[in-house]
């Protein structure tokens, strides 16, 4: 009996890691059957392994050795990919990106924090006993965070492109640095005030109150830049591969060195992401090959993050757990709304921005964590955590489990509402299990006997432009005069602008080259609009045009993406559609499988 044998303590951190990819597996075709994002599966599939395990931990004799040691062992995975991901979060505060928001990003990004902390502060307040001023701050301050891990996969599941997901990275890059520093602050004011004057009792501090808050917050930013700088340098002189040895290598040491440094590993990450990508030559190269090397360890992250996950802390929480997540959820809501209104109409982010901001879970445990490790007293040699300390913890991973489950659909449908998603990365593909095992019993009955097939293979025609453009695309208004015509081109990524006159109708487009030799005739400058530059009679395709006939297109024209207007006789501006896209859902279709995934 495998209860008898005495595992070591490497072979169970083993056995436990394949068993958990192996639930991360299941996670995955659960997503695919539900059509819920992955990160809710792998969340699902770990809730479900907690409750086999303790059942079986319960029995008088065991399959497999206990792994109390091993789980614990086993989330440095956690540390590994909050690093990953913030690394990745932060390369989004790319120069040329944050100019093009930076003209409203500040004032959306302020009003949803304001109406978060504000909101939340109050509904706390109001309902926690006696009022609890410190408890209702740290919860405020808690609420702001958004969950880079979950937020940043389900924008990669459903490829999401365009300026909500931009905003919704850069964002949630800034909720984390706020709540991180506001937090850190806080708990400085309110041990400072002490516990005799509506204060904290703060002890076990590491290198001092003050010194370990410099230490966490400057300390961690300043060492972050140091090594985006580093890995900018290595990038540029080391291979390839040699490059993603020393990202990985770094993030290891991130990990696990940082906290016993003093140093937060979030923010050391999120600078060290956000130089990088500023300062390295071709970034993007390596960041794409990092995805697919990533994807086990985040989906080891969110397995072991619903393992972890505590559903009974739901009936704990009471009055004031429910007042933080309706007020949490609202702030979110009606931060985003009233920003959108602040910035006016000349803007492309959707009003359900907000919506797309509620998951919350690695950063938000942190600072839970953080109170009850330093917030309390010594007594007889055994810090104890002071009860308001684990009274806000418990709000804390109580919201946590609402808000995983929760704040993955309502983003991926934020982004879906937005036209940030292609329609056939939605689309429902025959990858049933049923299928499949036809196949490979059809195929080993074709090598032993090989005859025609009869079966009838999807055509390209099953497939038009409306199922792979994306539509919430920029563009310009006919009477636009070159200054504006040059702010949008510095904004925008494409290298072709599309005109439109009142009603939305496509009247043109405007290509990089021509829009260059313009710039050199300053006197006829002042005189021209965007229509009297733009191409009139530009190549387009139809919403509902074939794919296989795009491709001729795309050749005919020599272009890398397309205009998509409604009809021949209606030209109203729907969308682009990229010739890559094109190719990628003509493989998918005749192949008769593929995975919605893109990166």
């Amino acid at each position: 009996m495998f209860a008898a044998v005495e595992w070591a303590e490497p072979l169970k951190v083993a056995l436990l890691i394949g068993i958990l990819l192996g639930i991360a597996a299941i996670g995955v075709r659960l997503a695919r059957i539900t059509r819920i994002p992955r990160v809710v599966g792998y969340l699902i599939m770990g809730l479900i392994f907690r409750l086999v395990f303790q059942w079986i931990s319960r029995q008088s004799y065991s399959i497999i050795p206990p792994f109390d040691n091993a789980i614990e062992l086993a989330n440095i995975f956690k540390s590994l990919a909050l690093c990953l991901i913030m690394f990745v979060i932060g390369t989004t505060f790319e120069a040329g990106q944050l100019r093009a928001i930076r003209g409203h990003l500040w004032k959306l990004s302020l009003a949803e924090i304001l109406t978060v902390l504000l909101a939340v502060f109050l509904g706390t307040w109001i309902i926690s006993e006696q009022h609890s001023l410190t408890k209702a701050v740290f919860l405020a301050i808690t609420a702001v965070a958004t969950a880079p891990a979950a937020t940043l996969l389900v924008l990669r599941q459903y490829g999401s492109k365009g300026p909500m997901t931009d905003h919704i990275l850069t964002m949630t890059g800034l909720n984390n640095i706020v709540a991180i520093v506001l937090f850190y602050i806080a708990f400085l004011v309110f041990a400072e005030i002490g516990p005799h004057t509506g204060g904290i009792h703060a002890e076990h501090m590491e290198h001092g109150l003050i010194l370990g808050i410099l230490t966490a917050t400057i300390g961690s930013a300043v060492i972050g830049c140091l090594l985006g700088l580093a890995l900018s340098l290595t990038n540029i002189s080391l291979t390839r591969f040699e490059s993603i040895l020393i990202y990985f290598g770094l993030m290891l040491a991130i990990s696990v060195g940082a906290k016993v440094l003093g140093l937060n590993h979030l923010i050391i990450c999120l600078f060290m992401g956000l130089v990088f990508v500023n300062f390295s030559i071709q970034p993007h190269q390596l960041l794409t090959e990092l995805e697919s090397i990533s994807a086990p360890i985040f989906a080891l992250f969110f397995v072991l993050a619903g393992f972890n996950l505590e559903l009974a802390r739901l009936w704990e929480v009471g009055a004031i757990g429910a007042a933080f997540i309706v007020m949490r959820t609202l702030g979110k809501i009606g931060g985003a709304y009233w920003g959108i209104r602040w910035i006016g109409p000349r803007h492309l982010v959707p009003k359900q921005i907000g919506t797309a901001m509620l998951c919350q879970a690695g950063v938000a445990i942190g600072l839970g964590k953080y109170l009850i490790d330093h917030w309390g007293q010594t007594i007889e040699g055994t810090f104890v955590p002071d009860p308001v300390a684990l009274g806000v913890n418990t709000v804390i991973l109580a919201s946590v489990v609402v808000f995983e489950l929760t704040g993955p659909l309502a983003t991926k449908r934020a982004v879906i509402r937005a036209g940030e998603v292609k329609a056939i990365t939605l689309l429902i593909r025959p990858t049933g299990s049923t299928r499949e095992m036809g196949t490979i019993i059809a195929r080993l009955r074709n090598i032993i006997s090989p005859r025609k097939k009869t079966g009838k293979k999807p055509t390209e025609k099953e497939l038009t432009a409306r199922y792979v453009m994306r539509t919430n695309i920029p563009s310009l208004h006919q009477t636009a005069k070159m200054a504006e015509v040059l702010k949008f081109v510095e904004h925008s990524k494409l290298n072709h602008f599309f005109v439109v006159d009142e009603e939305g109708n496509l009247v043109g487009t405007i290509d990089f080259s021509d829009l260059r030799n313009l710039m050199y005739n300053p006197i006829m400058a002042q005189f021209l609009t965007a229509y009297d530059m733009a191409n009139t009679a530009p190549p387009v395709t139809t919403a509902d045009q074939p794919l296989k006939e795009m491709l001729d297109l795309f050749h005919k024209y020599d272009v890398g993406s397309l205009p998509v207007i409604e009809s021949p006789d209606k030209r109203r501006f729907l969308g682009v559609i990229e010739q890559r896209d094109v190719l990628k859902a003509l493989h998918v279709d005749e192949s008769g499988s593929g995975d919605e995934d893109e990166h």
